[in-house]
């Protein structure tokens, strides 16, 4: 009779310290400091031990669906799109990453949205794309 409850009493002494401790997760963890950019780091941060960098396009493609879903034209696109400023050397190149994300968006005014995000957000202002427009 007392193995019974012995072995109960280690069952539940386990799934205590089980659950308050889940051991490894399927969720990469990425230190704090790399997801908290200051004003001398990159707009969006690159995971710890990333190889390579982004490029223009990846930058787009890297756009959450829900984000992308939220985006039907350049004038509510806003802050989302800061990081595609970044990444992008020159107008077409962000105009065509664009393109193969967002479809349908009417770029017409894509200069003009540029160069309001490049004077709206000062970590733009030394940017490749944000000097090539005028910035």
């Amino acid at each position: 009779m007392h193995k019974p409850l012995a072995a109960l009493a280690i069952a539940a002494l386990l799934l205590v310290a089980c659950s308050r401790n889940p051991g490894p997760s399927s969720v990469p963890s990425i230190p704090y400091s790399s997801v908290t950019p200051t004003p001398s780091q990159q707009v969006i941060p690159e995971p710890v031990g990333s190889v390579g960098v982004m490029t223009c396009r990846d930058s787009f493609t890297s756009l959450s669906p829900l984000t992308l879903e939220e985006i039907t034209s350049l004038a509510n696109a806003g802050r989302d799109l800061d990081a595609t400023i970044q990444r992008c050397d020159t107008l077409q190149a962000w105009k065509d990453g664009a393109q193969a994300v967002l479809p349908t968006i009417d770029l017409s005014n894509a200069r003009d949205f540029v160069v309001g995000r490049c004077q709206a957000n000062q970590q733009l202002a030394g940017t490749r794309l944000c000097a090539s427009v005028g910035s």
